[in-house]
């Protein structure tokens, strides 16, 4: 079973105005995800409005875990940008990338 590092719960919303809860799910990398390249690996999955299983590789499990979160945030604002929402489980407050991803800028930029 993997370890979970980081989860965040969100409610989608579609841009036909339909609503699903969404999970993120990062999970501890491992240093000897791809043996015969020698790299590291991080898995995440985001299901729910999207369908993401992927595990993302790097130099070491440090680069492959920053660049799964990086990865995480290029999917949330695909989803924006083609007219969807996300949501605090609320349903009601915003989920503002900014407040989770603070140094890459507004939320609108790749």
């Amino acid at each position: 079973m993997k370890t979970v590092v980081a989860k965040l719960d969100l409610v989608a919303e579609l841009p036909s105005g339909q609503r699903k809860l969404t999970v993120v799910t990062l999970y501890l990398p491992d240093e000897n995800g791809c043996p015969e390249k020698g790299c590291a690996t991080c898995q995440l999955s985001i299901t729910g409005a999207l369908n993401i299983d992927q595990k993302v590789h790097g130099e070491d499990g440090f680069q492959a875990l920053s660049m799964a979160l990086a990865y995480v945030r290029f999917c949330l604002i695909s989803f924006i940008q083609d007219g969807g929402l996300w949501y605090f489980l609320d349903g009601e407050t915003e989920f503002e990338l900014s407040d989770y991803f603070p140094l890459y800028g507004p939320s609108s930029s790749i």
